[in-house]
């Protein structure tokens, strides 16, 4: 039986109910910036009635108006199971992923979200055009850009992706966008560049940070809030930092030389 994603905080005002609901008889289809799917609690359509209940509470929930921002899962399934629990608890209604998957299972994974999710290209990837078959697969609630970046619109905020820290900057300094997203270096970032809210919500992976973050962006205010994960696991261990000292891993060394024989 599909997880099912419930609330546990009061019901949105009148306005916020209206964009997380259109009533269409016997149905409720949620429009979004990435098309029209009727896919609420698992994937299920459900009526009005049935999602508010008699008493008008509300067991079945998302925020259309909030986004989960999430990069860099570099094959970490753990973590990201970990996300997705915090992201149901929040209520958040879609997810923005920045790039670097690693491999197929991520995309694949994501692909069974209850919630739709949005993705471009990293460096990191692996097999794209496995990534892509599983995008478009039948049922997958994974739309994957052809780019590194993407432009797209969400409750009359333009917003830009990237994966790449240079191209964002650049794109805040247009002030063409009201949000710019990025993550490739991991660090978890938030500035504003003008009146355009530029932002790094940081990795999944926690591999360089020690930490898995994501944040919450909510298009009505045009803020994020971030969020960092308990119970991560990371293989950046002790043995591996030790190591990592001992052979002075850094730019322009070539690998294996603090094997070699002095």
């Amino acid at each position: 039986m599909p997880q099912q994603w419930s609330l546990k905080r009061p019901l949105l005002n009148r306005q916020r109910r209206k964009l997380l609901l259109r009533w269409e008889g016997i149905s409720t289809i949620w429009s979004h910036g990435f098309g029209s799917v009727g896919r609420f609690a698992g994937g299920r359509n459900l009526c009005e009635n049935e999602i508010l209940g008699h008493e008008r509470t509300p067991d079945y929930f998302f925020d259309v108006m909030k986004i989960a921002v999430i990069s860099d899962i570099h094959d970490n399934t753990h973590n990201l199971v970990l996300a997705f629990g915090d992201i149901r608890e929040r209520g958040v209604g879609k997810i923005f992923f920045l790039g670097d998957f690693i491999n197929n299972g991520i995309a694949r994974m994501l692909a069974a979200a209850s919630i739709p999710v949005f993705a471009i290209f990293g460096n990191n990837d692996g097999d794209k055009a496995a990534l892509t078959r599983t995008s478009l697969s039948e049922g997958s609630s994974l739309t994957l850009s052809e780019n590194v970046y993407h432009i797209l619109e969400e409750d009359g905020k333009r917003i830009f992706l990237s994966h790449y820290p240079d191209i964002a900057l650049s794109m805040a300094r247009s002030g063409d966008f009201d949000a710019v997203f990025y993550g490739h270096n991991h660090d978890r970032h938030e500035e504003r560049v003008g009146e355009c809210l530029l932002a790094n919500p940081g990795e999944i992976s926690a591999h360089k940070t020690g930490t898995a973050t994501y944040f919450v962006y909510d298009t009505e205010r045009n803020e994020i809030t971030f969020v960092e994960l308990e119970g991560i696991v990371s293989v950046r261990t002790d043995i591996v930092d030790e190591y990592s000292k001992e052979a002075d891993l850094g730019p322009g060394k070539k690998p294996g030389h603090h094997l070699r024989p002095s």
